[in-house]
């Protein structure tokens, strides 16, 4: 999975406990700030290298790296070899820009979303 996991939210930790069971071990590629700014049109409020001590500290992911410093280039998943890749359900472009550059090196690897994080208000 892929994410900027800028401010680790009530959804993210959904999202990462949801993507965890689908699979034996959960790898998380960490937005670099220049993919954020290509994909968001936005910098994130905290620098990558504190985004990625504060996720690596949650214990939410088994494994989490940094992405690929170009943006658009996924060749970590060379790396890794997962069988599914996680998308968040606003992430549309990227899920594109994820299809696009694995049918360019013909990568069978599925790719899901998971839908939005609705929390459970008592009345």
């Amino acid at each position: 999975m892929i994410g900027t996991f800028d401010a680790l939210h009530a959804g993210h930790w959904y999202f990462l406990g949801k993507a965890k069971c689908l699979g034996e071990s959960l790898v998380v590629f960490l937005a670099r700030d220049e993919f954020v700014r290509t994909f968001k049109g936005k910098i994130p409020k905290h620098k990558e290298k504190q985004r990625l001590a504060r996720l690596r500290a949650s214990g939410l992911a088994d494994c989490v790296y940094l992405s690929d410093p170009i943006p658009g280039s996924y060749d970590l998943l060379l790396k890794v070899k997962p069988d599914l890749v996680c998308l968040g359900y606003d992430q549309d472009s990227l899920g594109e820009s994820l299809r696009s550059w694995l049918e360019s090196r013909q990568m069978q690897i599925q790719l899901m979303k998971i839908g939005f994080f609705h929390p459970v208000t008592v009345s």
